[in-house]
């Protein structure tokens, strides 16, 4: 087979072996011909190739109806995922018992393979902390601070996580913040999240106009498509939780060209370090690292005063 594993190990093995020829021993034929029979012993350059098959996980058609929860909290999932918007229909039995542990207040650690949607077992209880919340405990959701703290060694993985978020929490249709309202209550406030690491814009203690210029130049260029194919790439960006979850893009980029970085209270998304720093997340996404920072910099100061609050 011409596409089969073991095809595709020996054309790695010749490629390999053939870099390895021209880069180190092209100028040396006497050493070349003493190491090529070598090349080709297994346990030299290559093992036999070792395939492992994805384990399948169970799942249930609308297993969290069936989950030990409150009614008012299945009625919640079962608008989500209806909605299309990151709650499955048929989930895995480990994301129910993860979501219903975390609903009973116990603690949680989740060891599951690639593809198992380790992420859902920890996203769906933060859905249904921040609902309880705002449904149940009411003079508390008035209150700003950080609810939750999803941290990270490496940045990149931040990056996923603020995409997930965006589709979710952030959808541009409003799906999710309309069916929170429908369960908890139409006068509460949006739950918000923001990334907070190296690379949030923008360090410094003040905003600087023209970093704030940049910035706004960015933003705009990215959310107002001019023509078909910067629409099409902009659809793209949109799917893929690449945009920034602004309820009102222009406006925020209005008060960003006047040095002001103040959120809207229907952003779900808080973008600058500006805007962190004044009004507090709930959901903070940031690693050790600038965690540790944020912890001692009187910058950050108002993030803590509000949630020990």
């Amino acid at each position: 087979m011409t596409n089969g594993a073991n095809f595709v190990h020996k054309q790695l093995r010749t490629e390999l072996k053939e870099y390895i020829k021209s880069q180190y021993f092209g100028k040396s034929p006497l050493l070349l011909s003493a190491i090529s029979a070598q090349l080709d012993e297994e346990g030299i350059l290559y093992q036999k190739p070792f395939i492992e098959s994805s384990p399948a996980y169970k799942s249930e058609y609308r297993g969290i109806q069936h989950a030990d929860l409150p009614e008012w909290m299945k009625e919640y999932f079962e608008k989500l995922a209806e909605a299309g918007i990151g709650v499955h229909e048929a989930p895995f039995l480990h994301q129910i018992k993860a979501l219903e542990a975390a609903a009973a207040g116990k603690d949680l650690f989740v060891a599951t393979g690639t593809g198992s949607g380790k992420t859902e077992c920890f996203m769906w209880p933060l859905m249904a902390k921040l609902a309880n919340e705002a449904r149940n405990l009411k003079d508390s959701w008035r209150k700003r601070g950080v609810r939750t703290i999803i941290m990270y060694p490496m940045n990149a993985l931040v990056s996923d996580q603020i995409s997930r978020l965006r589709r979710l929490i952030g959808d541009p249709e409003n799906k999710f913040v309309n069916i929170f309202r429908e369960v908890c209550g139409q006068d509460i406030r949006r739950p918000q999240f923001g990334m907070y690491t190296g690379r949030t814009p923008y360090t410094g203690e003040m905003p600087k106009e023209k970093q704030d210029r940049a910035l706004e130049k960015t933003l705009a260029s990215m959310t107002f498509p001019q023509t078909d194919e910067e629409r099409e790439y902009f659809e793209k960006l949109l799917d893929g939780g690449k945009i920034p979850a602004k309820s009102d893009m222009e406006s925020f980029l209005k008060r960003l060209h006047d040095g002001r970085h103040v959120p809207n209270d229907e952003d779900a998304e808080l973008i600058t370090r500006f805007e962190m720093q004044q009004v507090s997340l709930d959901i903070l996404i940031t690693n050790y690292s600038m965690l540790e920072y944020m912890l001692f910099r009187p910058r950050e100061k108002n993030v803590w005063f509000d949630t020990k609050e």
